[in-house]
């Protein structure tokens, strides 16, 4: 199965367009989505009525939990002003989303299985962020059976 993979759109329409163009080039079997779609300085509400009308498998990202989870007056900026962008149906749309799935033998998540705030496969310090060692990354992967594991949040190429 050749699949595509998108994430952390953070309501970024022209580069999610974009993107959609590409993965449409190549005509995968499938795309999945690792969260945090909307939360941006850009298009969050057309960003998600385009997602929404392809119907991708999405896992819920951190600042999708935000958005439906969290009162306005609690939200960051970036958070807030999705907030105010977006409406009922898009809301509705993020609450599905579930926190982990499974595509065949490939496990996604946004962060890790368990925190979706917690970086997967780097280790951020004061100085910045590097590769995080194998034995870190086993560590969070827990017990994920899958032999194929995609994760989002990271930001990291």
């Amino acid at each position: 199965m050749r699949i595509a993979v998108i994430s952390d759109t953070h309501g970024n329409l022209r580069a999610l367009e974009a993107v959609l163009s590409d993965i449409a080039d190549r005509a995968p079997d499938a795309t999945v989505d690792l969260g945090d779609c909307l939360s941006g300085p850009s298009q969050p509400a057309a960003t998600a009525d385009l997602l929404m009308s392809r119907g991708f498998l999405t896992v819920r990202g951190n600042h999708d939990r935000e958005l439906v989870e969290r009162p306005s007056a609690e939200l960051g900026v970036l958070d807030r002003y999705a907030d105010v962008e977006i409406d009922h149906r898009h809301r509705a749309w993020l609450a599905t989303f579930p926190t982990t799935a499974v595509l065949g033998d490939i496990f996604l998540c946004h962060g890790t299985p368990a925190r979706d705030l917690t970086y997967f496969v780097e280790k951020v310090g004061p100085h910045g962020a590097s590769l995080a060692p194998m034995e870190q990354v086993k560590e969070l992967a827990g017990a994920v059976t899958q032999p194929i594991l995609l994760c989002g949040h990271t930001h990291f190429p």
